[in-house]
């Protein structure tokens, strides 16, 4: 059997004690809540095994308000010029946020410890996570200033806090508070634990089988022994607990009693100040009594003053606005009233007896005006009744004027009438007409001279005639009244005289015309018997109508209007013309029959010919069509859904011997449409109605022909663009592996960008296709680390390669100006990794923030260039990367994402916008040769850069020296042309932004 020394029972003893130790945790965790700092003012901060967070927590707080009901603590020292503070978060978040958190402010992104209390009114004394997702440290202790943090720790075990014997959790910083984020890990973690306790307990239980009796029972003795010793310990803490448990309630019993004594005191000074505010408020009371009683009196005595002033104010007024008549008397009623009251007046009596002397005279004068203006208002009515007489007289005379003016004018209208009344006449013959509407002429004209003497005598003698008696103006109305019935009546006359002049000239023309006839009649009366026999109606006819009647005709017209006689009378003359006519237009007729026959053989003739025309073109159509019909046939599998399975090539493909048929189609079906126009332009309008039934079947075969190689070629258009959409993609795909590839390279080999693209073009002023393919058959291909993160781990990750097809399919689309080679500049904008600013963040010297010191700002707007590969930074949560600012050329590292998932930097920098009017020149300079014949040629263009165009960076904007403008070389976006442009005026004014 094995023996065993002292040295190695004691070992097993601790062995077997390991597991409980390590359990007592989880056992003493049921327990009431953890203890508390209290009310205390000032507290420190211990212990803490995390390397990072324990220097940032460690050190003395003092309290400093409040948060969410409970209070805040702020370290008494800055970390790197950073606030630490201790508060606590309600469930406002949600559950997993509530708790105590050391971070850099209140309510803060960024937290470096946490506690999970939610109960507790001040900060917990024990139990606290450092990071906050990780286990608990039983070393980070908080205690009130002269508590050691030992004594605090063992208060703290005797209560029920947790404390655990070693860190199993990695090391973190100051991480975003996201609920449950470690819980995998941590069960991980514990699961390990208890494997490891099963592992040792199985080991003891081997250990004590190997033991002899003797052995057991030194161990039990051993045991027995470090039981008492744990005992005597235990007892020890709880007198040390008990007494500074008594020390504590003894000085809170003492706090109390003087709390209390200084309220008795406040409140016997406070009884005192209040007898003494009663007392001077009754002594303002009796003082405002006082006071009021004198105003009331004196108030009577004004009142009383003002009540006799007014009496004799009153009596004044009325002196004063009195008439002539009731002056004496209101005079009198004054001398009583003041008589009366003006004793009464007190202080005011001097003043009233001024206003009483003031008003008296000042009355009498306006009595002495009042009379004067009695004196001149009789005197202006004895004139105006002179004017008035006058007035009468001459409106009397003007009224007889103006009844003589009447009366010549009632003469010219009867004169007028007599005129109309010989022109009514019958029988007149035009020259009679001629001078009788002469004299109506003249009657007219005189009747209105003497209707226009009236007007004028009347605007001439207005005011004269109004001015008469009420006699005269009757007089005058009636005269008025007589005058517009007169004046109706001879425009009435005048009216009728226009019309009678035009029904006298109609009838003498009508006899002029009539006696023409007759004249005609009787010249081709050639025997003078008043009637025209059979020879002298054919010579009529042949003379007047140009037409040689047969004598049937003639013997018909004299069998119905001779009426036995010899001839035709001049009554039935008219009838014979009409009769004639008729037989003229009978002949006539016969005439058109005759060509209208003939045009109908010849349109016949036409009518083949046409058919034969239309049948030919016809059958074209239908050839056209057989040949259409297989082509769309041919092109209904170009489709959205066939084009998704292939690539572009392929597309191509499809499309190259369809598109080569549209092609020769369409030539075809516009010559026939040209013969189908040229066709239609020979047809006379006689034939149009006829041809247009028999072509219209051909004209719609071509217009079908047309339209339905239209949809065939608008549907070969859509396909490619679906293709050219296919393109676009593969091209991007390669482009964005070939980038990958580029920018991979130059992580890591650790190159700037002019030096990887130096590389590309191997040392040449532009990339060729040989170096171009050379750089990717030779540059790295296995994704690149930073090996200095703080999780880094080497990665065998292959990136994606294209094909050397590919490849020289991306050269071509690289080729911006189409002369066989890559730019420096556009691989440049290639090579660099550019991040825009969307939040406010710093740029600093390292990696780390708590150490690193910070170089400048980055402002939102502004662009970086990546000089690293993003990284994350696990003891901080927070992704960063070393940057180089393209506004000031300033390089360090900056935070990608906050630990609180923040975002600073996002991909873009490259795409600008314009938002104010500006032009693109082939130079940079502005003043140049060269410049000015590029702004020449360009103004012929007219290129400009309007407001909303986007624009891609070539080479980054720098400063002209001689103008003092900011110019970049660009491309614009979508048309692709090169060229300078201004970002920013010299007087500040900004024509491009990033987008």
């Amino acid at each position: 059997m094995m023996q065993y020394s002292m040295a190695q029972m004691q070992q097993l003893m601790a062995q077997q004690q390991r597991p409980a130790a390590a359990q007592q945790p989880q056992l003493q965790r049921a327990p009431g809540p953890e203890g508390e700092v209290g009310s205390a003012m000032q507290i420190e901060v211990t212990g803490c095994t995390h390397p990072t967070v324990g220097d940032i927590v460690r050190g003395g707080y003092t309290r400093d308000g409040a948060n969410h009901n409970k209070p805040t603590y702020k370290k008494n020292e800055k970390v790197n010029g950073v606030d630490i503070m201790l508060y606590f978060w309600d469930e406002r978040d949600g559950p997993a946020f509530s708790g105590w958190w050391f971070g850099p402010k209140v309510g803060g992104d960024q937290v470096w410890a946490f506690h999970p209390s939610k109960m507790s009114q001040t900060p917990p004394t024990t139990g606290w996570k450092a990071p906050y997702d990780g286990p608990v440290d039983p070393t980070f202790v908080i205690s009130t200033r002269g508590e050691s943090a030992p004594q605090a720790q063992s208060a703290a075990v005797q209560g029920g806090a947790p404390v655990a014997s070693n860190m199993t959790q990695q090391q973190r910083g100051a991480q975003p508070r996201v609920p449950g984020a470690q819980q995998p890990q941590q069960h991980q973690q514990r699961q390990q634990q208890q494997q490891q306790q099963q592992q040792q307990q199985q080991q003891q239980q081997r250990q004590q089988q190997q033991l002899t009796p003797q052995q057991q029972q030194q161990l039990k003795q051993a045991k027995e022994e470090a039981m008492r010793k744990a005992d005597a310990e235990m007892k020890v803490r709880q007198e040390e607990i008990a007494r500074r448990a008594e020390e504590q309630r003894l000085k809170f019993q003492q706090e109390q009693q003087r709390r209390i004594e200084e309220k008795r005191l406040q409140q016997i000074e406070a009884q005192k100040r209040a007898e003494e505010w009663k007392i001077k408020q009754e002594e303002e009371r009796k003082r405002r009594e006082e006071e009021q009683k004198k105003k009331l009196e004196q108030m009577k005595i004004h009142q009383a003053e003002q009540k006799a002033c007014m009496a004799i104010r009153q009596k004044l007024q009325k002196v004063r606005s009195a008439p002539i008549a009731q002056f004496e008397q209101a005079e009198k009623e004054l001398d009583e009233i003041v008589d009366k009251e003006l004793d009464a007046c007190g202080s005011q009596t001097t003043v009233i007896r001024s206003e009483i002397d003031k008003g008296v005279e000042s009355a009498k004068q306006r009595q002495e005006a009042l009379k004067d203006a009695e004196k001149k208002a009789e005197q202006q009515r004895q004139e105006a009744l002179a004017k008035k007489k006058e007035g009468e007289e001459l409106a009397a005379k003007a009224v007889k004027e103006f009844e003589e003016i009447l009366e010549g004018s009632e003469e010219a209208l009867a004169d007028l009438h007599k005129a109309v009344e010989a022109l009514e006449a019958e029988k007149l013959k035009p020259d009679q007409i001629d001078k009788l509407g002469l004299k109506l002429d003249e009657a007219a004209e005189e009747a209105k001279e003497k209707a226009d003497a009236m007007a004028a005598f009347l605007k001439e003698n207005t005011s004269k005639l109004q001015g008469g008696s009420m006699d005269a103006k009757k007089e005058l109305a009636l005269l008025m009244k007589k005058m517009n019935d007169s004046n109706k009546v001879r425009e009435g006359v005048i009216k009728f005289s226009g019309v009678l002049k035009e029904k006298a000239a109609i009838r003498a023309g009508a006899r002029k015309k009539y006696d023409s006839v007759m004249a005609k009649f009787a010249k081709y009366d050639l025997n003078k018997d008043g009637m025209l026999d059979e020879k002298e109606l054919s010579s009529f006819a042949k003379k007047e109508f140009s037409i040689t009647m047969p004598k049937s005709s003639i013997g018909r017209i004299m069998r119905a209007f001779a009426e036995g006689a010899k001839g035709v009378k001049k009554e039935h003359f008219n009838s014979i013309k009409i009769q004639i006519g008729v037989a003229r237009e009978q002949a006539r007729d016969l005439e058109r029959r005759k060509k209208r026959e003939q045009q109908e053989k010849e349109l016949e003739a036409t009518r083949e010919s046409f058919n034969a025309r239309i049948q030919g073109l016809d059958d074209t159509a239908n050839e056209l069509m057989g040949a259409l019909t297989k082509l769309e046939e041919t092109s209904a599998p170009l489709t959205k859904d066939r084009a998704k399975g292939l690539s572009s090539a392929d597309v191509y493909s499809l499309l190259k011997d369809i598109e080569a048929r549209v092609k020769t189609t369409k030539p075809e079906i516009a010559s026939l449409r040209n013969k189908v126009k040229e066709l239609k332009e020979d047809v006379d309008d006689d034939l149009k109605p006829w041809f247009q039934m028999q072509f219209r079947t051909t004209e719609m075969k071509s217009v079908a022909l047309e339209s339905r190689l239209d949809r065939v070629a608008s549907k070969c258009s859509n396909f490619k663009e679906l293709g050219r959409t296919k393109e676009k993609e593969e091209l991007c795909e390669i482009e964005k592996q070939a980038t990958a590839l580029i920018r991979n390279h130059k992580y890591a080999k650790k190159l700037a960008a002019d030096a990887i693209v130096e590389a590309i073009c191997n040392e040449d002023d532009e990339a060729s296709e040989s170096s171009f393919l050379s750089f990717f058959e030779s540059c790295e291909k296995q994704k690149a680390v930073d090996g200095d993160a703080d999780s880094a781990k080497a990665s065998a990750e292959p990136l994606a390669v294209p094909t050397v097809e590919q490849l020289r399919r991306l050269y071509k689309f690289w080729d911006d100006e189409s002369e066989g080679s890559v730019s420096k500049e556009k691989l440049m904008t290639v090579a660099r990794s550019l991040m825009k600013v969307v939040k406010e963040t710093n740029l600093t010297t390292g990696r780390a923030i708590v150490d690193a010191k910070t170089i400048c700002k980055l402002e939102v707007g502004e662009v970086v260039e990546l000089c690293t590969e993003p990284v994350l930074v696990e003891s901080l949560g927070v992704t960063r990367a070393k940057v180089k600012a393209m506004k000031g050329g300033e390089d360090g590292w900056a935070s990608i994402c906050g630990n609180k998932g923040t975002t600073f930097l996002v991909p873009g920098g490259h795409i600008f916008k314009v938002i104010k009017e500006t032009i693109l020149t082939e130079e940079f300079e502005l003043d140049g040769s060269s410049a000015k014949n590029a702004a020449r040629k360009l103004k012929d263009t007219t290129r400009k850069l309007k407001p909303g165009d986007l624009v891609e960076v070539r080479v980054w904007a720098k400063k002209e020296e001689k103008s003092g403008l900011t110019r970049m070389k660009c491309k614009t976006i979508p048309d692709g042309a090169i060229g300078y442009a201004t970002t920013l005026g010299n007087s500040g004014a900004v024509f491009m932004e990033v987008k």
